[in-house]
């Protein structure tokens, strides 16, 4: 019976042992946003920095930039947030004001995910950050024989110079480095952030010249642009043995010069030469510097004459060259007033030549080459015109 009563009570023990040690099971491991820290965009007055949530995992509270001089920053050096939620790229723009200037410092991206009590960073990246003053100066454009337009930027400007750097503007010279000392060619009273530009009329033909951008202070202090560009006035005897008059400074849409033939063209014997087709309508030709191929293309197409302006110049050769259309009226206008003195237009009876321009159906417009001026109504196109034809290359 003892034996019994032992066994049962070993048995009830053993039970209420049990539903003691009873556990629930573990929380989940919470999925933690990540990030990179993508290259920065440098701007005016500032750098653009970038980074991107790559995994949004269960969220976050906050995300954002921190930079130090050291490698690896955290947000106890420095930091900003952002705007925004969700995953992909985020941005937020830094003025130089807030970054060591001349320096070389590292960023990365940062994001608080929730769930963690820890921070989490991207790669780290290095920038470089401009002078306390920096100005760029960008390649010359819209050249002729004596007129060119130059520009500028201000990239950076420490506040603490800021009422004390009083001009900026062009230097210009036939040798490499220009300074004040040899030229001015233009200053402004102010040293406001971002880009500046300025044309001058006074140059000399076919010549290099060297241009950079400068500022300084009333303590003469003066800032140069690291770079100098330099570019080469038109006025100067082309492929066909007439003149390049125009440089736009680069190369787009497959040309950057415009060359005028030597001569104008004959059609016949005769230098007087009709538009063509005055009861047809070509529509679509356009005024504007660097149209006149397309103009000329268009009114082959519409204009079956075989002495209509566009098509003589179309059909010229000259010293092998001929890629050749009729000018716009723009063009017209550049090519009076680039080649004015070194090229005679015309003579005591005619300098009114013909351009690729439409105006309506029965007229169209010229330049008196002689003037450098052009009526703001239509010519008929049934008139004998001087024609010269122009390339592009």
């Amino acid at each position: 019976m003892l034996l019994l009563l032992s066994f049962f009570a070993l048995f009830s023990c053993s039970n209420d042992s049990g539903s003691d040690h009873q556990t629930n099971p573990p929380d989940p491991e919470p999925d933690i946003s990540t990030v990179v820290t993508l290259e920065p965009d440098y701007v005016v007055g500032g750098v653009k920095l970038n980074g991107e949530i790559t995994h949004l995992g269960d969220g976050y509270s906050r995300r954002g930039f921190c930079w130090s001089l050291n490698l690896n920053p955290v947000i106890d050096d420095n930091y900003i947030t952002t705007d925004g939620s969700g995953e992909g790229p985020f941005f937020v723009s830094v003025g130089y004001y807030s970054l060591p200037l001349e320096s070389t410092f590292n960023i990365r991206a940062f994001v608080d995910p929730l769930g963690s009590n820890q921070t989490v960073y991207g790669n780290n990246i290095t920038i470089h950050t401009p002078k306390v003053y920096e100005l760029t100066v960008a390649p010359v454009k819209d050249i002729e024989s004596k007129i060119a337009t130059f520009s500028g930027s201000i990239l950076s400007n420490d506040p603490a110079l800021h009422s004390t750097i009083a001009h900026k503007g062009f230097c210009i010279s036939t040798s490499a480095t220009p300074t004040l000392d040899n030229s001015i060619l233009w200053e402004s009273p102010n040293s406001t952030l971002g880009n500046f530009e300025f044309s001058v009329n006074n140059l000399s033909r076919n010549t290099t010249y060297y241009v950079r951008s400068f500022g300084y202070n009333t303590n003469t202090n003066v800032y140069y642009s690291s770079d100098v560009v330099n570019f080469k006035t038109t006025g100067y005897i082309g492929v066909s043995g007439g003149y390049v008059m125009y440089d736009k400074g680069s190369y787009s849409d497959g040309w950057r010069y415009l060359e005028i033939a030597p001569n104008d063209v004959t059609y016949n014997g005769s230098n007087l030469i009709k538009w063509g087709c005055p009861t047809t309508a070509i529509l679509q030709t356009s005024t504007d510097v660097g149209t006149g191929l397309e103009n000329t293309n268009r009114i082959i197409q519409y204009c079956s004459d075989a002495n209509c302006a566009a098509r003589v110049c179309s059909n010229y050769s000259i010293n092998g060259v001929n890629d050749w259309f009729l000018p716009s009226k723009g063009e017209l206008y550049i090519m009076t007033s680039s080649l004015n003195g070194l090229v005679n237009f015309g003579d005591n009876t005619n300098q009114t030549h013909w351009s690729s321009s439409e105006y309506d159906t029965g007229t169209a417009h010229l330049v008196n080459t002689f003037y450098n001026f052009g009526p703001a109504f239509g010519i008929s196109k049934n008139l004998g015109n001087l024609v010269r034809p122009m390339r592009r290359f």
